[in-house]
């Protein structure tokens, strides 16, 4: 699960296995479709056109939604806009986004292009590489792997070489995305918002990834929210706010006269949901208050509620899920 950080989005990817050899390509694709989605290439050249063409799709999904900003007179004040709404269609409107390439699983003997020279043609690209080798090759890819040429190895040979597989992809999967979010992480930091790297935060998000089910999830604001979806396509939210931002609202509720709203914000009782408006924050007449949970954080103290959704406002249809995404492409394979 996550360890150092929470990524600002994450999403199941499609693994991409180079290999000559048809047949252990089919066997090992036949054996990750019940988790993983993938696709196979028998030539290592067709595999590097298609992988050039898609290197940058999850950054383009990431940078529709999330704008961060320095302020023109102030290079150390940095603005962090989460435009949930723009999330919101390209869930819908996009469902290639599990069409994504992130982790390459590529044998090592292979005619005409080796995998050392494979991966060292995506060396610019942030893909995540698993190396297959036999037993003559073993040598060189443990001396290749310390050198930093690909990610982790595995002997084809091996007894539980599957299982092993599946766990590196889904290890790689996560550092894909802290990776891609490292950038924004820094930004929130410097807003204050480090709660993302916070050890009894990741503590209580993998907690409540489990306990769900969830498969996907999207930063919603500055604060630290996200937006949920498990494997059925069902959204959820955590809400997230640190002491500050809890005064803060407590503040803005009593200016437009919600004095109980104010004195039950202020009290750590309630919290807001997610709130938006045309021109920023949503007069508190128009906000959702939850139930607030404490998160202690050393000398801090965070403020979280999870909230169950029928689906994103404005639609009738739940998003198409993962598993119907899976189930689509067994189907079409």
């Amino acid at each position: 699960m996550f360890k150092e950080s929470i990524p600002c989005c994450y999403f199941p990817t499609k693994v991409i296995i180079i290999d000559d050899n048809k047949e252990f390509s089919n066997h090992l694709s036949f054996a990750l479709n019940k988790k993983f989605h993938s696709e196979r290439f028998a030539s290592p050249t067709a595999a590097l056109t298609y992988l050039r063409d898609n290197g940058e799709l999850a950054k383009t999904l990431l940078n529709k939604y999330i704008c961060v900003s320095e302020e023109q007179y102030s290079p150390s004040a940095v603005t962090v806009d989460v435009h949930v709404a723009s999330l919101h269609e390209e869930l819908y409107t996009q469902p290639i986004r599990f069409d994504l390439p992130v982790v390459l699983v590529v044998d090592y003997a292979m005619p005409g292009m080796n995998g050392l020279e494979f991966c060292a043609a995506l060396a610019d690209l942030p893909y995540k590489k698993i190396m297959l080798t036999g037993e003559a090759d073993y040598d060189f890819a443990v001396e290749a792997f310390n050198l930093g040429k690909f990610d982790r190895f595995v002997k084809k040979t091996e007894e539980n070489y599957l299982t092993k597989i599946q766990t590196y992809i889904q290890e790689l999967n996560i550092a894909y995305f802290n990776g891609l979010s490292q950038s924004m992480l820094g930004m929130l930091g410097q807003k204050g918002q480090d709660v993302l790297h916070s050890s009894a935060f990741i503590h209580k998000f993998n907690e409540i990834v489990v306990e769900r089910g969830i498969v996907e999830f999207y930063l919603a604001d500055d604060m630290g929210s996200y937006i949920f979806l498990d494997a059925k396509g069902r959204v959820g939210q955590l809400i997230l706010r640190a002491e500050d931002d809890m005064r803060f609202f407590a503040e803005l509720a009593e200016n437009d006269g919600m004095e109980s709203m104010a004195e039950a914000i202020a009290d750590g009782k309630k919290m807001p949901g997610l709130i938006g408006g045309e021109d920023g924050l949503a007069p508190a007449q128009e906000w959702t208050l939850c139930d607030a949970n404490v998160l202690p954080e050393g000398d801090n103290t965070y403020y979280y509620a999870v909230i169950d959704e029928a689906g994103f406002e404005g639609h009738k249809e739940m998003p198409l899920s993962y598993q119907q995404y899976l189930m689509s492409a067994i189907k079409a394979a």
